[in-house]
C-alpha cells in the first residue's frame, strides 16, 4: 500500500489544482463580462414597461 499512497496524493494534488485554476479562471471571465457589458447590466437591474426585467 506504501507504494500506491505517493500516487493517490499526486493525483489528489492534480485534482485540487485544476479545480483552483477553474475557479480562477471563472472570476476572470465573469470579471470580463462585467467590464465588457456594463450597459446591459444596468439594463437588467430596471424594469421595462410591463414590469418584467429585461434579459
Amino acid at each position: 500500500m506504501d507504494k500506491y499512497r505517493g500516487r493517490l496524493n499526486w493525483n489528489k494534488e492534480l485534482e485540487d489544482l485544476r479545480e483552483i485554476r477553474a475557479k480562477q479562471e471563472k472570476q476572470e471571465k465573469q470579471e470580463k463580462q462585467k467590464q465588457a457589458e456594463p450597459k446591459k447590466q444596468e439594463l437588467a437591474e430596471y424594469p421595462n414597461r410591463n414590469g418584467a426585467s429585461i434579459p
